[in-house]
């Protein structure tokens, strides 16, 4: 998930982890994460690439997206 190499269609997943207020696009952004993790049969493996790699685990657990043991930062 990298905005920079969307190649034209921009769904700002920096935004969607951001934790900053909700407008009409964050909430379009959050239902197709959802909609592409709910997709996944057996497992799902998302790769973030971001400068605040922080802010993007904590902001899925402290929504309650996934459980601690889930995230990996860096090489598992």
């Amino acid at each position: 998930m990298e905005d920079h190499e969307a190649r034209g269609v921009l769904f700002k997943y920096d935004k969607l982890f951001s934790g900053g207020a909700e407008d009409n696009q964050t909430v379009s952004r959050r239902r197709l994460f959802y909609v592409t993790c709910s997709l996944a049969d057996r497992s799902l493996a998302l790769v973030a690439y971001a400068e605040n790699c922080e802010r993007v685990r904590n902001q899925p657990l402290t929504n309650g997206w996934f459980k601690p043991g889930e995230i990996f930062l860096g090489l598992p």
